[in-house]
């Protein structure tokens, strides 16, 4: 009859490792026939000793680590003893149970077998582990909400240590691809509903997978320790979700990937991978658990403590409350809750949610009232002037998208610069195309809420906004870089074709003077044209002709680049050859701003964009309009 197991470590002995014990039990008893603690045996000392039969009882003190599985098997034996006597040698049959110690190597099959100790079992002696973690039978790990800091300070001291000591942002991907040896494999889809982030291969093999151009589904060849990342989670999702899905992943590879071993040498087949759901699942209410959902609460509970470790968020938290005056303020303390999460999320490159979560988890109650993150934080694409130039001041990132030229702002948008996308209203101002309209998604740069403590963020919000509130909190439209991120990616071939026309139009060692007539004569000036569109002078037009105009203001640049309708590598070009370069001020950071965005067509539309930041500049516009 075939035998019935309690759990698949009882199996996995029995196929795999019976004649390893019985090698081992066999080679004690032998060894040590007269310690034997024998109670029911009419031989009080037997010099020899056999076994003819054995059991296993049950299986205890379980650890997994890194690829060993280490168990104490219980076995029931029938041993046949003798003894010489006076008379003659005596024999009898005898029962005993033995622990034996025992450790294996699985990796996608058994790789090694060691017995590390073995003596008569005489109760029920729990060791604790010094490392790796308690299992079940199952080979899946025991872990309970308690222990779940200290599971990810396991993870962390063995491959980031440095991240118990200092907070910082734990290098996760850093950590799965140069200390685990791991493969992160970006792109493709998983599933055709994005119903999954991420999994981890733990065996050579094929997995199915989705052509983003198509939508087909075709198999993918993978190595052991390959982990998928789903490019809708880049494209969807933010960075800290990327994070959180690589740290779920690499815990799976870290504690579950003997339990899948174990699974693949039982069944025959390979147990190729473990996957990050789209939704996490919160903790079972009733009924059994079954491995998988055991295994994917301890991934989705641990990841986040591995990304915000217990030793550095709490001092980040109590810092950032000093900072924002939390105890002591009397503004609005869901505001600056709101800035804090903002903040650490920042900081730790997690996701608001998850940062929100962690607070409460460490007792941060009154976070749990703020970010409703059911539907939270929608993005939107329209942005006025006025916050765009605030974003720009402040925010790095967006400015460098800006700065950069791929995008141009009309309507209230910043869309790719593409005639696609852009094009001339009846006025000769630049709008958006009604593609552009229908499909903003595709073209527009997206936004979401922050809120700011107007004393201690960025440096241009009190001057250049004169807010009649400078203490209390405002709330901002914030650009944010990964939502944006596939939006960037696609405007590569953009970029590449700006740098080459870059490259072009700067090959040249003609002067301002000589560069700018030659401008002029492919748009046909004569002085009266010049004056027009300049709103400089005519005796401007003769000393640029003459050569008598090398080293102009910056302003008068400007006034002939727009006037020029000159595209942004010629308007660089052009500053250079004056002698001239941007200034880290908040007037050129403005000029800038006003150039980058794009709906400047006349030199009075740039004064009127001015005019709009209200930046102090004496009473009068920048540029000279004259004419």
């Amino acid at each position: 009859m075939k035998p019935t197991f309690a759990n698949d470590l009882e199996r996995f002995i029995y196929e795999k490792c019976y004649d390893f014990i019985w090698d081992e039990v066999s080679r004690y008893v032998s060894e040590h026939p007269a310690s034997l603690e024998l109670i029911h045996c009419r031989l009080d000392c037997p010099d020899e000793a056999a076994v003819e039969d054995m059991s296993l009882e049950f299986s205890t003190n379980i650890v997994i680590d890194e690829d060993t599985l280490s168990f104490d098997a219980v076995v029931s034996c029938t041993l046949t003893l003798e003894q010489e006597t006076h008379h003659d040698r005596e024999s009898c049959d005898a029962s005993q149970w033995f622990k034996v110690s025992c450790s294996v190597d699985v990796k996608e099959r058994l790789r090694g077998f060691a017995a590390n100790g073995i003596e008569v079992h005489s109760g029920f002696k729990k060791k604790p582990p010094v490392t790796g973690v308690t299992a079940s039978g199952n080979i899946v790990p025991r872990i309970y909400p308690d222990g779940l800091d200290a599971e990810a300070t396991k993870f962390l001291s063995r491959y980031c240590p440095e991240a118990l000591r200092t907070p910082m942002a734990v290098p996760i991907e850093d950590i799965v691809k140069e200390k685990m040896g791991l493969t992160l494999t970006k792109g493709g889809r998983l599933t055709d509903d994005f119903s999954i982030f991420g999994q981890i291969c733990f065996s050579q093999g094929k997995v199915k997978v989705y052509d983003i151009s198509s939508g087909k589904e075709h198999d993918l060849e993978v190595e052991r320790g390959t982990i998928l990342i789903d490019a809708y989670t880049y494209w969807e999702r933010n960075l800290g979700c990327v994070n959180n899905t690589i740290a779920h992943e690499a815990y799976h590879w870290f504690r579950h990937r003997v339990y899948a071993a174990i699974k693949s040498i039982l069944k025959g087949e390979k147990f190729i991978a473990c996957r990050c759901p789209a939704k996490g699942g919160d903790e079972k209410k009733g009924g059994e658990w079954t491995d998988e959902e055991r295994m994917e609460w301890q991934a989705n509970h641990i990841a986040p403590r591995i990304l915000m470790p217990i030793q550095t968020v709490r001092p980040k938290i109590e810092d950032l409350f000093g900072q924002y005056d939390y105890y002591g303020n009397g503004a609005d303390k869901t505001m600056i809750l709101e800035c804090v999460i903002d903040d650490l999320a920042e900081f730790y490159k997690v996701s608001k949610q998850s940062a929100k979560i962690r607070m409460v988890d460490l007792g941060y109650k009154e976070a749990d009232g703020v970010y409703n993150f059911e539907g939270f934080a929608p993005y939107f694409s329209s942005i006025s002037p006025r916050d765009a130039f605030y974003e720009y001041c402040d925010n790095e990132e967006f400015r460098s998208v800006v700065d950069s030229g791929l995008f141009r702002y009309a309507d209230g948008y910043f869309v790719f610069d593409n005639e696609r996308f852009i094009a001339k209203d009846a006025d000769d101002k630049p709008a958006l195309t009604e593609y552009a309209r229908d499909n903003l998604d595709e073209c527009a740069l997206q936004f979401t809420y922050r809120r700011v403590d107007m004393r201690l963020h960025g440096q241009f919000h009190h001057d250049a906004f004169h807010r009649k509130n400078p203490d209390s909190y405002q709330k901002l439209p914030r650009y944010d870089a990964d939502k944006n991120a596939a939006l960037i990616a696609n405007a590569a071939a953009f970029k590449a074709a700006f740098e080459e026309e870059y490259e072009t139009v700067t090959a040249t060692s003609k002067t301002f003077s000589q560069r700018v007539t030659e401008l002029m004569e492919r748009k046909g000036w004569d002085a009266h044209k010049f004056a027009e569109h300049t709103r400089l002078e005519p005796n401007n037009y003769y000393r640029i002709l003459r050569g008598e105009t090398e080293n102009p203001s910056i302003e008068t640049v400007l006034n002939i680049c727009i006037g020029l309708d000159a595209p942004s590598p010629i308007r660089e070009e052009l500053i250079a050859l004056a002698g001239r370069s941007w200034q880290k001020t908040q007037l050129h950071c403005a000029y800038q701003f006003i150039l980058k965005k794009g709906s400047v067509c006349t030199v009075t539309d740039f004064n009127n964009a001015f005019a709009l930041l209200e930046i102090e500049s004496g009473g009068k516009p920048p540029l000279k309009d004259d004419i």
